[in-house]
């Protein structure tokens, strides 16, 4: 069987997808997308006909599909703060992309909704999917495989790999009789996202990965300057194959500089 899964598509922010042409309901304005944006949207295209991702029967999607007001920017760097447009240029984007495939869903930070809005579920339930909340085990029934999915990793280390390494430790922990049944079954993968990296962890115990992004890089303030080059995306998708083992096949795709761009004097 094989899964598509994405993560931190954050449409709605001007390094994010966004439609080549996105109407707005009441006013009838076009908001176009730029040529950064359209390169994304070549990417997806190429993702979504890859062969693999054409035989995939399910799509998991950890979150941060959309980018929310900005209330800490004050809105700067949008395409629209409207949420609900941003959720309706999401739909135009991955809809058709998605198609019919059984689909599934967690929540992401609260940064990216307001107060009392679930965009995560809304796009869900406007997909026939399903919205699992903060965290879900997945049994994949046909071959006997659990797949833990939430959006966050846990906190950031220097080395990348070792977050990974410790979910998969902490989870050993509370697995079998000598945790009292904690979790009396085997989670064969754990899935996250949130990083905007490819990382994975492939142990004897199971594979542990943080998904790639589709959000080229843009400046976090709280970051400042001084992580720049450990804040650089991976852009790109991820299909699994889930069979009697779990395998990863990998979809990257280059950057294109939008707020680093070169200065030629």
């Amino acid at each position: 069987m094989r899964i598509i899964v994405i993560s931190d598509c954050h449409v709605g922010h001007r390094a994010a997808p966004w439609p080549a042409e996105f109407t707005v309901p009441e006013t009838g304005h076009k908001i176009c997308a730029s040529p950064e944006q359209l390169v994304l949207l070549e990417y997806l295209e190429d993702f979504f006909s890859q062969p693999e991702a054409q035989d995939a029967e399910m799509v998991i999607n950890l979150a941060e599909s959309i980018e929310g007001p900005s209330p800490k920017d004050e809105g700067r760097d949008l395409m629209t703060p409207e949420v609900d447009y941003q959720i309706d240029a999401w739909m135009q984007l991955f809809g058709p992309l998605i198609g019919g495939r059984d689909y599934y869903s967690v929540y992401g930070s609260q940064y990216h909704d307001t107060d009392n809005l679930y965009s995560e579920d809304i796009i869900a339930r406007r997909l026939g999917g399903t919205f699992c909340g903060q965290i879900a085990d997945l049994k994949i029934r046909k071959h006997d495989k659990i797949l833990n999915i939430a959006h966050s990793p846990g906190n950031a280390l220097i080395y990348r790999s070792t977050q990974l390494d410790r979910q998969s430790l902490f989870f050993d922990a509370i697995e079998g009789p000598y945790s009292h049944n904690k979790i009396d079954y085997h989670i064969d993968a754990i899935l996250r996202g949130h990083v905007h990296h490819y990382d994975m962890v492939d142990n004897e115990s199971r594979v542990v990965l943080t998904a790639p992004t589709w959000k080229f890089w843009h400046p976090i303030r709280k970051f400042q300057a001084g992580k720049y080059p450990r804040t650089q995306p991976t852009i790109g998708g991820l299909v699994l194959e889930v069979g009697k083992s779990i395998s990863v096949k990998k979809f990257f795709y280059p950057l294109v500089k939008i707020y680093d761009r070169l200065i030629e004097t």
